[in-house]
């Protein structure tokens, strides 16, 4: 079911086959520079359970998550 609405969300407009081997960020759509074949273990912003990040979102989720955890306290 996640691969059918990842797939409603960001309709995969690149026709080019070099960029369909990467991955795509679970959150905006863009081709992100990780192979879909590459280890989950070693992947930059992956999340588990949800999938890869790119790195802008990845960065926004970090700050964020500062942010929430700074107005608990």
């Amino acid at each position: 079911m996640k691969q059918v609405l990842k797939e409603v969300m960001f309709e995969d407009k690149n026709t080019d086959p070099k960029l369909s081997d990467f991955e795509s960020c679970i959150k905006c759509g863009t081709v992100t520079s990780v192979r879909k074949d590459a280890n989950v273990e070693f992947r930059p912003n992956y999340v588990e359970g949800a999938g890869q990040l790119c790195i802008t979102c990845a960065h926004t989720r970090t700050a964020l998550s500062y942010d929430i955890g700074a107005s608990t306290s």
